[in-house]
């Protein structure tokens, strides 16, 4: 975790060593390093979990991407939990989770070997994805040895082959805003990325965040479906994207979830009131 989560770093060790498990605390330097220490790298080899929790925004670097290397090379599970404060960790967070595991598994089976989805969205969100041999995941199953999941948990999600339409998003877009958007934010999708940003000053930082991204920042990498019903919007994509009758696309970085695009940074356009249709087929959504 990073510096400024230290306190709540050290009140999860001591949970942890409570549960009868052994922990050990590693605060991250403020800018991210380009390649893991050797210490941290001994460290992950032989964990069975990692969680991470970061306040402020970090850059995805080649550090990161070795370290889940050798954790999930060897079977261990990792919990990722961006953008995290105090008061998210003793509010939502702290809540018992949903079992939403019957809800994920009947989603996934209504939606795995698709073609061709087309999604819808309350504000206005209309978009198709080719999704085409690809794999559905899902969170809200309990974490297999070798993979990651963020919490809270409550989505189904696929990487798409591309995306075309216009997403109008109006729940939330982190980096760009720290609440729900006050108006929508639309982006005009041309075969997998973005090809044009307008709205309010959300826009305005979403562009800027796009452009100081760089190479891959504007890809689409994600598709998800929320789909617990415990949650409500509150501002913060880690909740939000999970709220049953949401959705949400991700662009950027994929490495960290088993795709080819990588780039510095990741983030989830989520929107409210999802439809969607696979090859022509109207989906029952939770």
């Amino acid at each position: 975790m990073d510096e400024a989560l230290t306190l709540e770093g050290k009140e999860l060790v001591r949970a942890v060593e409570g549960s009868g498990a052994s922990a050990s605390l590693s605060v991250a330097p403020p800018v991210p390093e380009e390649h893991a220490p050797p210490e941290l790298l001994d460290a992950v080899r032989a964990a069975d979990v990692m969680i991470t929790m970061w306040r402020r925004p970090r850059r995805q670097t080649a550090a990161g991407r070795e370290v889940l290397a050798n954790l999930l090379g060897h079977g261990g599970r990792v919990i990722a939990m961006p953008l995290m404060t105090r008061e998210l960790l003793h509010g939502v967070l702290s809540e018992p989770p949903a079992d939403v595991a019957e809800t994920a598994h009947a989603l996934v089976r209504e939606l795995e070997g698709a073609a061709v989805l087309r999604v819808r969205g309350r504000a206005g969100t209309d978009v198709e994805f080719d999704v085409g041999g690809r794999v559905w995941a899902t969170d809200g199953v309990p974490l297999e040895p070798g993979t990651l999941a963020n919490y809270p948990s409550g989505e189904v999600f696929v990487l798409p082959h591309n995306g075309n339409g216009d997403l109008l998003v109006d729940l939330t877009i982190p980096y760009a805003a720290e609440t729900l958007l006050d108006e929508p934010v639309s982006i005009r999708l041309d075969d997998g990325r973005i090809a044009a940003i307008d709205g309010g000053a959300a826009a305005e930082a979403l562009r800027r965040l796009v452009a100081e991204a760089g190479e891959g920042g504007d890809r689409v990498v994600e598709l998800g479906i929320g789909i617990n019903p415990a949650l409500r919007p509150i501002g913060h994509a880690l909740v939000d994207e999970k709220v049953a009758g949401t959705a949400h696309v991700g662009f950027g970085n994929s490495a960290h979830m088993g795709g080819d695009n990588v780039a510095s940074i990741h983030f989830d356009c989520v929107f409210s009131g999802a439809e969607v249709w696979a090859d022509g087929r109207r989906v029952e959504l939770p």
